[in-house]
């Protein structure tokens, strides 16, 4: 389970939907309830950090409603494949069908094969210094094509084999590392410049463009915004904008939330993500972006600012394609937030403490 953490992990980073396929043990066509993957299941979401939703079938409406609600970066295991009953039990398995309703009870996954014109499969693990680290599976048209001799042959050629995948899987996690040891360091270097660009100046109007474009070295966008919010969270007005423009949401033009992303950010506080693709997806769940979405916009995260326990506005990203962002980026967002939401106070009280004195200057 912890060797294929690294690229579920990768997975994940790029919002991937995870649908894992596995098997325990020999049921033998039988629902054996100690065979269930739950204890797997909870054992990767521990290892993960994040919910892992298993599964008590591998086909049907219940597989295909909990696939069709799933968001980038969910992780679904499936039990019964024959690859996993393979790996499980250490030994060849061959399989003849006549008919796809042979599949259901022990090998449903084979269901797409079978579709296809398939009848006759065999798949054996690839084994390498006792570990299980995958297998090999041969798939023919022609009903009863592979015999126990056939898997010999294959239990063979995956012992013959089992040492170079390993090493090919080993290299490509190793360069995942590296990547991800490069993407850590690009991070800690841009934050680290958004903390300088954001602490330069008193009013965070003043280098808006440069906090903008140091920002989009990390989560892609079409336009960033910066709002305040009351402590009720009803209303809220733009503090700086970089990108194209949107009717009512220019830099001190005031706005009431509801049906707003941001105030559910704010309210939550918790960053969050959508993707709408029609009006009718905007009417249903936030009809405050209808403005947003008529100047093309499609995707939308909001991160809530919070300072000493307090939510004082929130950032908000948008780009003009569909699911831009994935949960790398909601992260980003969210710690871009934590670390310029004082700043963002401290602009707020330079720029009122500045009208004022204007103001006096004037009655003066």
């Amino acid at each position: 389970l912890r060797a294929t953490l690294p690229t579920i992990k990768y997975l994940i980073e790029q919002g991937s939907k995870i649908v894992l396929c596995s098997h325990l043990g020999r049921p033998k066509g039988e629902v054996v309830e100690e065979l269930r993957l739950a204890p797997v299941g909870d054992r990767l979401a521990f290892l993960l950090e994040r919910p892992v939703k298993s599964l008590p079938e591998i086909t049907g409406p219940v597989v295909a409603e909990a696939i069709g609600d799933m968001a980038p970066g969910d992780v679904v295991p499936i039990e019964g494949t024959l690859v996993q009953s393979a790996i499980g039990s250490r030994s060849p398995v061959v399989v003849a069908v006549e008919n796809e309703n042979d599949l259901i009870p022990s090998f449903p996954g084979l269901i797409p094969h079978f579709r296809v014109g398939m009848r006759s499969f065999i798949s054996a693990p690839l084994i390498h210094r006792g570990e299980a680290i995958g297998a090999i599976q041969l798939s023919s048209m022609d009903q009863g094509e592979y015999s126990q001799r056939h898997a010999a042959v294959a239990e063979r050629i995956g012992q013959q084999i089992a040492g170079t995948i390993a090493i090919s899987r080993l290299y490509a996690q190793m360069k995942q590392a590296q990547e991800a040891e490069r993407r850590w360091a690009k991070e800690v270097s841009v934050m680290a410049n958004i903390g300088r660009i954001i602490n330069s100046a008193l009013d965070v109007e003043d280098v808006s463009h440069i906090l903008a474009d140091e920002i989009r070295k990390l989560i892609p966008f079409d336009r960033i915004a910066i709002s305040a919010v009351d402590q009720e969270i009803r209303f809220g007005s733009t503090m700086w904008a970089s990108g194209p423009e949107i009717p009512g949401r220019n830099p001190g033009e005031n706005v009431a939330l509801e049906g707003i992303l941001a105030a559910e950010a704010a309210k939550t506080p918790s960053t969050i993500t959508v993707t709408v693709e029609t009006m009718e997806d905007v009417n249903q769940r936030f009809p405050g972006l209808i403005a947003d979405f008529d100047a093309g916009f499609r995707s939308f995260v909001a991160a809530p600012l919070i300072d000493r326990g307090t939510v004082v506005g929130v950032l908000q990203i948008r780009s003009k394609y569909r699911d831009a962002f994935v949960q790398r980026h909601l992260e980003l967002a969210e710690r871009i937030a934590n670390q310029i939401a004082g700043s963002i106070v401290n602009s707020q009280l330079y720029v009122e403490h500045k009208r004022l004195a204007e103001e006096n200057s004037v009655m003066a």
